[in-house]
């Protein structure tokens, strides 16, 4: 009988799964990971970025806890961190300091077809004082010069957007959500718009802003493909006024093209 349990104990313990075998199943705050894994964008991982990550999803270019960054602008007066699961902080000291980003690049990780989503999670740093609307999630046009969709926060603390003139809409276009964030406090973020078609906010599960889009006679298709996407704080409006700095954390964005859906 006593060797006959050699073989059941031998069978019992190849059953019990290792490490490994977890590496890339869902977690969140509710289901945490086990045996030193961490939880980046809603999957195990090890944390020094190892193997995990599935591959992407339909339609799905970039997730910022597994692609990450290509570059980290931060100038003086200024600190950009990157740090678990990719996320970011950034920080300015006054107004007078330029953006502070951590930035996509690749062509392969933006979406390409005039139509995307946006999601994560970001947390606003107080106190915070804005005299003007103060870009932290920016997509920049084909040549990199203007703004194809800025999100940013604007002076009574909502959500906000901008569009440069002939992008997404004929001329350019702003709104305001009529939702505003709460300081020291994550948010779920979702951003969606299509050229020529809408802008849409939705913060916490809430639409907070729609804006319908229209083209025309200088409508430029060609530039909606974006050559940045920019996390971080890209730009501190303070219309003329010098004001103390502020500072916003971002993690899980992912990107999507949506185009022909």
């Amino acid at each position: 009988m006593r060797c006959a349990l050699v073989p059941v104990l031998i069978a019992a313990s190849a059953c019990v799964p290792p490490e490994l075998s977890v590496e890339g199943l869902a977690c969140d705050e509710a289901h945490a990971c086990p045996g030193g894994l961490q939880c980046c964008g809603q999957r195990c991982v090890r944390p020094d970025g190892g193997y995990g990550w599935p591959a992407p999803a339909a339609h799905q270019t970039w997730r910022q806890a597994a692609e990450g960054f290509d570059a980290v602008r931060a100038p003086a007066g200024a600190v950009v961190t990157v740090g678990a699961c990719n996320a970011v902080s950034a920080r300015t000291d006054s107004s007078a300091v330029g953006p502070a980003v951590a930035v996509v690049s690749r062509a392969a990780l933006l979406p390409a077809g005039g139509e995307g989503r946006l999601t994560g999670r970001f947390t606003i740093k107080g106190p915070v004082d804005f005299k003007g609307n103060t870009g932290f999630l920016v997509l920049t046009d084909r040549a990199g010069t203007r703004f194809l969709l800025s999100t940013a926060l604007n002076p009574q603390g909502a959500l906000a957007y901008y569009s440069a003139p002939d992008l997404l809409h004929a001329g350019e276009v702003f709104g305001n959500g009529d939702t505003e964030v709460t300081v020291d406090t994550p948010h779920a973020l979702e951003v969606r718009w299509k050229q020529s078609g809408f802008v849409e906010l939705t913060l916490d599960g809430r639409r907070t802003l729609y804006a319908p889009l229209d083209g025309g006679p200088t409508f430029d298709r060609s530039q909606a493909v974006p050559s940045e996407l920019r996390v971080g704080i890209n730009h501190y409006n303070t219309a003329g006024g010098a004001v103390a700095g502020w500072s916003v954390e971002l993690s899980d964005f992912e990107l999507w093209d949506v185009a022909g859906d």
